[in-house]
């Protein structure tokens, strides 16, 4: 998720314009903002692990074999069955065939596409005139992405200029426990195996982490966010249910993966001796298909 300040920027400032009449909307938009240093994170509770800190890492650890020839697409069908397979068996496809491809050490384009879109579905105090409005800035700043990226050994530069690693999460390496996936399956489509692994809903508070988000695919990074004349009361984001929906070569290569992040944020802030509070409703989604 390569645009999580801006997302959860566009959630409070949705709850901004509660209490903010026309005069003082300009002074919304004008707002500096610094660069903090990110607050310490905390972890949503997640069944028997207990997570103080996300990992700081930006890279995920390379394994030790790696190849340099182009990887040879094969039109072989999978010996395994979709059946026999249960739920850590399809996540354990999936994290071997990302492990693969990201331990890959030539140069592949990559046809990356991100989008969002969000809807305010309540606002107060100023009603339906504060949820237009809101809906107008959400709109603002949910610029598209799409471009072809160039990766080698698994690193490249993404649209914003951050060096990142192919496919995700951003942070760190793959990880997903199966207490947090609410099904996954695998079958066969155009000679590849096709895995679908379905997030359980998870929700977390203000610079907080989503566990099972933040290891699968990523999460809205709060703790950067800087408003300096709106005290946020409080803030709940909801994932309501994320999906990885990938195509596996034969030989092991991902071919391609859709990413959608289903999500809610529920704020409540005071600014300008005024108090409110609104819901937004959005999902993101994110695709990398890569051009072997």
């Amino acid at each position: 998720m390569n645009r999580s300040c801006k997302l959860i920027t566009a959630a409070v400032l949705t709850a901004a314009l509660l209490f903010c009449s026309s005069c003082n909307l300009i002074r919304v938009f004008d707002l500096e903002r610094e660069s903090a240093a990110p607050a310490s994170e905390t972890t949503a509770a997640a069944p028997q692990v207990t997570v103080t800190e996300q990992p700081v890492t930006e890279m995920p650890t390379v394994p030790a074999e790696t190849t340099t020839a182009a990887p040879v697409e094969t039109t072989a069908e999978p010996t395994t069955a979709a059946a026999q397979l249960s739920v850590q068996e399809v996540i354990d496809l999936y994290a071997n065939a990302l492990n693969q491809t990201r331990s890959y050490q030539g140069t592949v384009n990559v046809h990356h596409k991100e989008t969002f879109s969000g809807n305010v579905v309540e606002a107060q105090p100023l009603g339906a005139l504060a949820t237009r409005l809101a809906n107008r800035i959400v709109d603002m700043v949910s610029d598209p992405h799409d471009s072809t990226l160039t990766f080698t050994g698994g690193v490249g530069t993404n649209e914003d200029g951050e060096t990142v690693p192919i496919l995700l999460p951003k942070k760190g390496a793959f990880s997903l426990p199966a207490a947090g996936v609410r099904n996954a399956y695998m079958d066969t489509a155009n000679g590849m195996r096709h895995v679908v692994i379905n997030l359980l809903p998870e929700s977390v508070g203000l610079n907080e982490v989503p566990y099972y988000n933040s290891g699968a695919i990523g999460y809205l990074d709060t703790s950067s966010l800087d408003l300096s004349i709106i005290k946020i009361n409080s803030c709940t984001i909801t994932y309501t249910g994320s999906v990885i929906d990938a195509y596996i070569r034969d030989d092991g290569y991902i071919a391609s993966v859709n990413y959608t992040i289903n999500m809610g944020v529920e704020a409540s802030v005071t600014g300008l001796g005024i108090t409110g509070g609104g819901t937004m409703e959005g999902v993101e989604y994110e695709t990398w298909e890569l051009l072997w």
